[in-house]
Formats: C-alpha cells, sequence, structure tokens
C-alpha cells in the first residue's frame, strides 16, 4: 500500500562489527515496522543476521585496508540495490559507509542518508604525512561528497564532526552528538 515504509539499509564493511556495535538499531528498526537490509562483507556472523531474518547484501570489501577493487565493487552493489529500491534510507557506518554510500548514492540519485563517524582511527592521533593526508582526504569526503541537504549525521564527540568539516551540517542542525562506547568513569571509578 501507500503507507508501506522505504526499507532502511545498514551499511557497514564488516558484519561483526555491525552486530557488536549497531544490531540494536536494526532490530529496533524492524519492531517500528521498517523493512531493514543490511549491506557488508560477511566473514562470521552471517549465520546470525539470516536468523534475525533480515536481507543480507553481500559486499566485496574488508575491514583493513581499502583495495579499489574491492571499493568499486562494492560501490556498484550498493548502487544497484539503491536503484532497486527507490526511496531507500541508507545508513552508512564509518569511513567505508560513508564513501561507500555517497559515491553509491550520487550514482543511483539518491541523497537521503545518516552516517556515523565511529572515530578517525590513527589520523586522530598520529603526526606525519601519511596522517595528515588522511585527514584531509576524510574532511573532503565528510563535507564535500558525502553531506548535504538530506543528510544527516551521528558522531561520539564534537571534535570528530569539527575534524571533518562539517560546521553546515552542525549549523543546520543535522549533525547530532550520540552517547559513546566505553567505560563510564562515575560507575567505574579509579582505584
Amino acid at each position: 500500500g501507500s503507507d508501506r515504509r522505504p526499507p532502511l539499509v545498514f551499511l557497514v564493511n564488516v558484519d561483526w562489527f555491525f552486530c557488536s556495535h549497531f544490531l540494536h538499531l536494526a532490530c529496533r528498526a524492524r519492531a517500528e515496522g521498517w523493512p531493514v537490509l543490511i549491506a557488508t562483507h560477511f566473514e562470521s556472523r552471517r549465520d546470525q543476521l539470516e536468523r534475525e531474518g533480515f536481507e543480507l547484501v553481500p559486499l566485496d570489501a574488508r575491514r583493513a585496508g581499502a583495495r579499489p577493487r574491492g571499493l568499486a565493487h562494492s560501490v556498484a552493489a550498493l548502487r544497484r540495490l539503491l536503484a532497486a529500491h527507490p526511496g531507500a534510507i541508507l545508513h552508512g557506518f564509518g569511513l567505508f559507509g560513508i564513501l561507500v554510500g555517497s559515491l553509491a548514492g550520487r550514482l543511483a540519485g539518491e541523497r537521503r542518508a545518516v552516517y556515523t563517524i565511529t572515530g578517525r582511527g590513527f589520523s586522530a592521533v598520529e603526526g606525519g604525512a601519511r596522517a595528515s593526508a588522511m585527514r584531509l582526504a576524510t574532511r573532503l569526503l565528510c563535507s564535500r561528497l558525502a553531506d548535504g541537504p538530506q543528510t544527516r549525521w551521528l558522531a561520539e564527540n564534537r571534535t570528530d564532526l569539527d575534524e571533518t568539516g562539517l560546521a553546515t551540517a552542525l549549523a543546520q542542525r543535522r549533525a547530532r552528538i550520540v552517547g559513546g562506547a566505553g567505560v563510564d568513569p562515575v560507575a567505574f571509578p579509579l582505584m
């Protein structure tokens, strides 16, 4: 019917990372009536996600390193998925989700997306040319390629939003800080 919701497409580089950090989001979305598709590389949790009953889309990706061929295959697979589901809402996690999601979304003509910055890795703490190049590439990816009026951002801290060049998204209230992972120092004080 006309009241059918578009699918939510969760995009992440590897299945176990999604299960350990974000599976609760997919379960909640499904409980609220959203069709849920999970696009990822399957290493160890495919059976768990199949038992949950989600529609699964395998991607040729790996957690460590970026292989151009694997990224190109992932972009093509996601573009086909978005084209087959007009109006789908993409939720990409981490740099892989932001890069693949924004490229595939542009190719498919779909721009509604939520991106979760899951940290900035070594580039946030390291010096040197490689880390500096990674910071610049991440900033350009987020602020120039991925961001737009129909894009929403989630991060664990303000620094990640600032360092990725998302001042416009912050000013337009399209970016939010969400509770992060870690230890609560009040519940677990130093001894």
